[in-house]
């Protein structure tokens, strides 16, 4: 059976992941993942991302553009090859702009300042 669109299904099915990804082609390697677990939420986030009609199975040859037409905008874009586009999670990571990952870096600062002040500072004390 086709799996029904129900928003909070999609919603708990949303998960988190951490610890080391695959390496891309140009070696990065992601710390996290966000991916849809449920097979609605997984239609809904990647519909529409190929456009190819000649793998459609139905008898209408319309089916799949009417199908993607009422799913709403792909968010993203195409990087390294990969398409990077999707209906929610793409579209949180479009729209956030980077803000999440500018405040991550910057408490991975503060922590370092922080840690290096207690370390000179416990040096200090020993020598004298």
């Amino acid at each position: 059976m086709f799996p029904l669109y129900d928003a909070a299904t999609i919603k708990k099915g949303i998960v988190y992941r951490t610890g080391y990804g695959k390496p891309n082609s140009k070696g990065f390697r992601s710390l996290f993942r966000i991916k849809s677990m449920s097979p609605a939420g997984v239609i809904y986030e990647k519909a529409g991302r190929l456009n190819d009609h000649s793998k459609s199975r139905s008898n209408n040859p319309n089916a799949g553009e009417f199908f993607n037409s009422r799913m709403g905008a792909l968010y993203g874009r195409k990087r390294d090859g990969q398409d990077m586009r999707g209906r929610v999670l793409y579209r949180a990571w479009d729209e956030d702009e980077g803000k999440q990952t500018a405040a991550i870096f910057k408490a991975i600062d503060t922590a370092t300042d922080k840690l290096n002040k207690r370390s000179t500072v416990s040096s200090v004390r020993e020598s004298a």
